[in-house]
């Protein structure tokens, strides 16, 4: 984590650097090549091992079959997640295509940067846990808990909020996005669910289920793009909501047995968080309606300091044990033990 924290903030500096130097397009390519040395560099001091190359391929099988297996994995990924620009390409005007890739690309943000660093600590951990025996199961319900409390508010409450938050942070000329970015959200959670899944079937060894759902998701996104591409931009979003489920579904038939975890389970874990959402969004539209103010930024703020209050008060007062649960799984102390 902090590798990557501080390889973030390398590239930032170089990217700021060689902009204000005049570099142009050119400073964003220097800036992602920095991030990936810096983290080179920050993860072997960190570990304290610096690894001298070694040509010979004996003894390497089992590390060429699971990496070969991932690479493919890579390969159907970059299918899955570029199929709605190529397809919208082709079939969309440059106009369109242009919002519906702003908007894509702002309702990412929160998955794109917080789950690829939270499975790779995951990876490590389940590993350790499957070297020891223990059962995968109970660490992955936390962690999937963990995850939906953080992103199931925040991007619902985007949803409902999109048309303030757009003009606020990027002005009257990207209003054509609102309905976009308001879609979109609604998928994300979903999405943020599928994506911490492979790490525990990795760590098993078993990477053959994560092939299978990225060749599942190879085939469902481009199919449900090709579906949606012709009623242009406001059609991917729609497409947004069969594909994700359908996925999400496809995911956890493979993946939750083999990690010994029931549906029921996983529902039983969630269900507090659906319940905090569902009041939060209730009582912002009670706002947004019988509360409207003339300024954005204060619609805004009403609508996310309601939406908070509302969404954190659900869960304390109906689950504490949870809540503190969940805040020493994040601040890695244990929870204190519930009184008899």
């Amino acid at each position: 984590g902090q590798a990557n924290m501080a390889s973030a903030v390398v590239g930032a500096g170089v990217a700021l650097l060689l902009a204000w130097l005049g570099w142009g397009v050119w400073a964003l390519v220097y800036s992602g090549l920095s991030i990936f040395i810096a983290r080179g560099a920050a993860l072997m001091i960190a570990a304290k091992l610096w690894v001298k190359p070694i040509f010979d391929p004996r003894g390497a099988w089992d590390l060429l079959s699971f990496g070969g297996m991932l690479t493919l994995c890579q390969l159907f990924w970059i299918i899955q997640s570029q199929s709605d620009v190529v397809i919208g390409g082709r079939l969309m005007t440059t106009f369109d295509l242009g919002l519906y890739t702003q908007a894509l690309f702002l309702t990412l943000i929160l998955t794109g940067r917080f789950i690829p660093p939270l499975n790779e600590v995951a990876l490590a951990a389940y590993s350790e846990l499957t070297r020891a025996e223990k059962p995968l199961g109970p660490y992955f319900l936390k962690t999937a808990r963990m995850v939906m409390m953080l992103t199931a508010p925040l991007y619902i409450g985007l949803a409902l909020t999109s048309d303030d938050a757009i003009l606020v942070l990027m002005g009257e000329k990207w209003t054509g996005i609102v309905p976009l970015v308001a879609g979109l959200s609604f998928a994300m959670p979903l999405m943020a669910l599928h994506f911490i899944c492979a790490p525990t079937t990795n760590a098993m060894g078993k990477p053959q289920i994560y092939l299978s759902t990225s060749i599942a998701g190879a085939i469902i996104m481009p199919a449900a793009f090709l579906w949606g591409a012709s009623e242009g931009a406001m059609g991917l979003v729609h497409a947004w909501w069969i594909a994700a489920p359908s996925l999400l579904f496809i995911t956890l038939t493979l993946t939750l047995p083999r990690i010994g975890v029931s549906p029921l389970s996983l529902l039983r874990e969630l269900l507090p968080t659906a319940v905090a959402v569902a009041a939060m969004a209730g009582a912002v539209i009670l706002v947004q309606t019988y509360v409207p103010l003339d300024m954005p930024v204060l619609d805004l703020m009403l609508s996310a300091a309601t939406g908070g209050i509302i969404y954190a008060a659900t869960l304390w007062f109906i689950w504490p044990n949870l809540v503190k649960e969940t805040w020493a799984l994040l601040r890695q102390k244990p929870a204190a033990p519930a009184a008899a």
